[in-house]
């Protein structure tokens, strides 16, 4: 038998060995190029992520800084993009900050909302619920000084919700503990008997809180009659006699015992307790009440006690405050009031190149107290704004615990640890 021989000619198996090559290397590049669109897709998600945080959290920021300003006390409405800023919505102001704020065409046109939600209605003050937010009012409806700020914005298709809480605190403003300062001060009585007292009313206290007004110098003299220290030494109308000072200077310097924002803050805190009266005389007297454009201009009260159970007023009561914008004050028949009083005298002026006031710019009396009345507490009167201290026993007299009643708000601020994502936004 005879064996055959093979072929020997391989032309052709280089091609098939190239082609095996080039179909792996094209495969390796395929799952290179797959690889790398993965990654171009996936960080085009996470800058969209970070635009849509971004844009969240500054929109939130953006009405915390609005409500430093001013608190809602009403219902406020969604703020969105296309919204008109206002008091509470940053509205298109915002929008277009991020087209010069920020590059790129994903702060372009965002779209977003912000919505005011308060801790009740089913929301709580300690932990935001976005399912109970729809519930609760868009404004501090339970006066606690705590609201939720809830922003939402979508950019290609991501959604990202921030909530934080804003908390408004209470502050005491400060007042200088006098009996009385004013531009003047004098009684309406020659009497033998104690008018003003300035030895402190309050249980347990051994102060004393001086008249001090800002006309004549520390040398001036009483006299009954006088529009600057109008008492009669003589008669013993004032307790302690020597407890008084004449050319007073206001701690800040000018006329007035409060800096404006001090008045500001007064303002702010009678309006969002619903005790600001424009126009109109109040009914009750109860707790901070501020008066703008009295009727006729001035307020006039016959009767009442308000702020007290007993006289001196006990520990327990929570005096009052009075704060008239401009206009006159007057305490009639047998009244009884505990607190602070204040005649911000906006109407009156101040000697033009400084100094004490006198006759040319005195004006008054702003607050006159008569019949039987009783103020326990303190009495402002800015500017050169005098005062009729009253004619009968005791009209006036001294009481350290009604400064308690100067209650402010402070300026509102995010509140530590309450900025979070609300989950799968």
């Amino acid at each position: 038998m005879s064996l055959k021989q093979l072929p020997g000619d391989e032309r052709g198996s280089a091609l098939i060995a190239a082609i095996i090559i080039m179909f792996v290397i094209l495969g390796l590049g395929m799952a290179v190029l797959s690889q790398a669109d993965v990654q171009t897709h996936q960080t085009g998600v996470e800058a969209s992520g970070e635009a849509t945080f971004n844009n969240a959290e500054a929109a939130l920021d953006a009405q915390a800084n609005l409500l430093q300003r001013s608190w809602p006390t009403a219902a406020t409405s969604t703020c969105n993009q296309s919204s008109t800023a206002s008091t509470f919505c940053p509205g298109t102001t915002l929008t277009n900050s991020f087209n010069t704020a920020y590059a790129g065409r994903l702060y372009a046109s965002p779209q977003w909302t912000l919505r005011i939600v308060d801790d009740s209605g089913g929301q709580s003050s300690s932990y935001y619920s976005d399912s109970a937010a729809a519930g609760a009012p868009s404004y501090d409806a339970n006066r606690n000084g705590k609201l939720w700020l809830r922003a939402q914005t979508v950019i290609n298709g991501q959604t990202r919700v921030v909530v934080a809480q804003m908390v408004r605190q209470t502050t005491i403003v400060q007042l200088p503990h006098n009996t009385i300062t004013s531009g003047g001060a004098f009684t309406s009585n020659r009497g033998n008997k104690v008018i003003i007292r300035t030895t402190d009313a309050a249980a347990g206290s051994s102060l004393t809180g001086s008249v001090n007004v800002r006309c004549g110098s520390s040398s001036y003299t009483p006299s009954y009659g006088d529009a600057c220290e109008g008492w009669d030494p003589r008669q013993g109308q004032l307790d302690p006699a020597g407890n008084y000072q004449g050319g007073y200077v206001d701690p800040n310097g000018g006329y007035s015992a409060v800096a404006a924002s001090d008045l500001a803050s007064l303002k702010q805190a009678a309006q969002s307790n619903g005790s600001y009266f424009n126009g109109t005389c109040p009914t009750s007297l109860t707790g901070l009440v501020y008066v703008d454009n009295p009727p006729g201009g001035g307020c006039t009260y016959l009767g009442g006690t308000w702020n007290m159970t007993s006289s001196p007023p006990a520990k327990t009561d929570v005096p009052g405050m009075i704060v008239m914008g401009d206009g006159t004050l007057t305490f009639n028949g047998n009244i009884s009031y505990f607190g602070v009083i204040y005649m911000v005298n906006a109407s009156g002026t101040t000697p033009p190149n400084g100094g004490a006031c006198t006759s040319a710019q005195q004006n008054g009396p702003l607050f006159s107290v008569h019949g039987t009345g009783s103020i326990y507490g303190s009495i402002f009167v800015d500017k050169c704004g005098t005062i009729d201290a009253g004619s009968s026993a005791y009209n006036l007299i001294f009481d350290s615990d009604a400064f308690n009643a100067a209650t402010a708000y402070a300026q509102p601020n995010l509140a530590k640890n309450t900025f979070r994502i609300i989950p799968n936004s």
